[in-house]
């Protein structure tokens, strides 16, 4: 499951209130392809379908915690990005997401702008993790960037000639050399 890629720009939102979701939904889809789930099973199989690129989870759910969905999540799909939104927060709520592995946290009622920020700048931030990976696997390109071959690791390298080997055609090599004594004057 996890190797499935995730769908570019798509948000899932886990939410078991209709309104909430419907109002987060015509809010998100001008700029992102939007699914929504309303449970944790129903989350479960939109993941199973295609991942997407960031999941808004809220923390009470009718069938499980989404705290519990959180580490799910995180197991199978590490880099995606969960942001929690809840209207039951407390500081050992947030804590216990952190450690699970939420990037962010909005307690409800939260202002809109504030969220459609944050889940741009983790977006952007998922693209530059996920090309810089991208770029890691890929093998050394043939060439150097200045357009000359790459040696390649299986070339063998040129030996310089040796000291008994003639170093030019036509000229012989007549034995040792030694110094000349000066001229006298």
């Amino acid at each position: 499951m996890g190797a499935t890629p995730n769908l570019p720009r798509s948000i899932l939102i886990v939410d078991d209130d209709p309104n909430f979701c419907e109002g987060l939904r015509l809010a998100l889809k001008d700029r992102y392809t939007v699914f929504t789930a309303d449970s944790v099973q129903a989350a479960r199989e939109e993941l199973r379908k295609a991942p997407p690129a960031l999941i808004l989870l809220d923390f009470r759910l009718p069938d499980g915690s989404g705290l519990d969905l959180l580490r799910e999540i995180k197991a199978t799909h590490p880099s995606i990005p969960v942001i929690l939104l809840t209207a039951y927060g407390s500081e050992d709520l947030l804590l216990r997401a952190l450690r699970a592995g939420v990037r962010d946290y909005f307690r409800k009622p939260f202002r809109l702008q504030e969220l459609l920020s944050r889940i741009a700048r983790l977006l952007d931030a998922a693209a530059a993790n996920q090309e810089r990976r991208t770029v890691a696997e890929q093998p050394a390109p043939p060439y150097r960037a200045n357009g000359e071959p790459a040696v390649s690791p299986g070339a063998t390298a040129r030996q310089a000639p040796s000291a008994r080997s003639t170093s030019a055609p036509g000229i012989r090599r007549a034995g040792p050399i030694t110094p000349r004594a000066p001229a006298d004057p």
